[in-house]
Formats: C-alpha cells, structure tokens, sequence
C-alpha cells in the first residue's frame, strides 16, 4: 500500500505489486481523474482509494468532505415554515420586516 497528500487530498493505492513505479505523478493524475469525473459536484474530493481489480483495471472510491451545509436555517413567519422569501409577495414580506422580534 502507498499513499501520498496531493493538495491537501489523501490519496491510497491498494494491491499494487511493489515492482510498478508509483510515484506522486502517477498519484496526480489519478486525482485529476477523479476531480474530472467527481458525482458529488458540491462537495470537495477528501480521499481517493485506488484498487486494483485485474491487470487492466483498477476500482475507484472517492470520499469527500461537504462544503456547505446541507440544512439552511428554517424559521416560522406568519404561520409558515420557512427558509427563503424569494417567492413571497410584497405583503408578506411587508409583515415580515414589521415584526418584533422577541430575543
């Protein structure tokens, strides 16, 4: 097993045989392979595991971190629930900006 830091970035190489070359070029470019092809478009890349199946082909795992929170805040105004008012109308908004808000 070896394993190397890319930009901050855990990278893992499993059964590998000791007599291929494995360097941090050959780490990098499987980093940017993952970067390229990622499904979690939100989040960034943590760990790249790289397994390998057969002779000709390895298995891919990519773990990563979130960004931004999934939860934004929800609060109840007027006797709704919450989080945005982009699609409210200006009276809404209007009892909105009125309230007194109790700390």
């Amino acid at each position: 097993m070896k394993e190397f830091d890319i930009d901050k970035k855990h990278i893992v190489f499993n059964g590998f045989d000791d007599e291929q070359v494995i360097d941090t070029a050959f780490a990098k470019n499987f980093l940017d392979y993952a970067e390229e092809h990622k499904e979690d478009k939100e989040g960034t890349i943590d760990e790249v595991i790289v397994s390998k199946a057969d002779e000709k082909n390895v298995d891919i795992d990519i773990k990563y971190v979130q960004d931004k929170p999934k939860i934004e805040r929800i609060r109840r105004i007027t006797g709704y629930l919450t989080g945005d008012l982009s699609t409210w109308n200006n009276s809404k908004r209007h009892e909105v900006m009125e309230r007194i808000k109790h700390i």
